[in-house]
């Protein structure tokens, strides 16, 4: 687990946290900034901007599934996709970007992507590192789109407080969820993979993270 950061920097109930290249630690998908809800502390649970494929020297399950990452570069222009927890994630942004979708693919997420921004802005006088500084332009271009509504459907909200959206109900072709509930929540009742069934259509596919077998990471 990362238990480490160079730099935390706060606004309103977001923490963002970057691990330079001195401290020791294993950077979760290969990425050095992690997000947080309310206060950082060593053993919080990160919320991350995995890409579509986990980086070179890491395992893939780090990355998001070889299923998701073929929808992202092909996508069906008539379907409905739908991530839960997509953080600064890479899944929606490569749909939006594709230019192929004909809806606007819609994010579950209560984060404030107008904090995230801040954070990233204020965190970047602190990046000494080449790679480090295209790994947070890659984040910032991701952030800006979900800011922007007319190109995303961000609803600003839980997966429980989803379902309770009839518009949402039973209307997606796919649900995506990459580290999100389905593997931080999994033992709540009703679980995640439970509740994001009920926004599929009957056809529709739901495509989630596992991990590492047999391990956290």
């Amino acid at each position: 687990m990362f238990n480490s950061a160079n730099y935390v920097r706060t606004q309103g109930d977001l923490t963002l946290a970057y691990a330079g290249s001195g401290g020791r630690f294993r950077p979760l998908g290969g990425k050095h900034f992690f997000l947080f809800f309310g206060e950082y502390r060593g053993d919080s649970m990160p919320i991350t901007g995995r890409d579509l494929q986990a980086p070179l020297g890491y395992p893939s399950y780090e990355g998001y599934p070889l299923r998701a990452s073929v929808i992202a570069q092909n996508p069906d222009p008539n379907a409905q996709y739908l991530e839960v927890g997509t953080g600064m994630g890479e899944f929606i942004y490569h749909l939006v970007v594709s230019q192929k979708c004909i809806h606007r693919p819609i994010i579950i997420d209560p984060i404030d992507y107008n904090l995230l921004a801040l954070l990233l802005e204020e965190i970047n006088h602190f990046v000494d590192n080449d790679n480090h500084k295209i790994e947070l332009e890659q984040l910032n271009k991701r952030v800006r789109l979900y800011q922007q509504q007319n190109l995303v459907d961000h609803r600003k909200i839980t997966l429980l407080q989803a379902v309770e959206h009839q518009d949402l109900q039973g209307s997606m072709d796919v649900v995506v969820d990459n580290y999100g509930p389905s593997y931080w929540d999994k033992w709540s009742n009703p679980s995640p993979l439970e509740l994001e069934g009920r926004l599929l259509k009957p056809d529709g596919q739901l495509i989630f993270n596992e991990g590492a077998p047999k391990e956290k990471i």
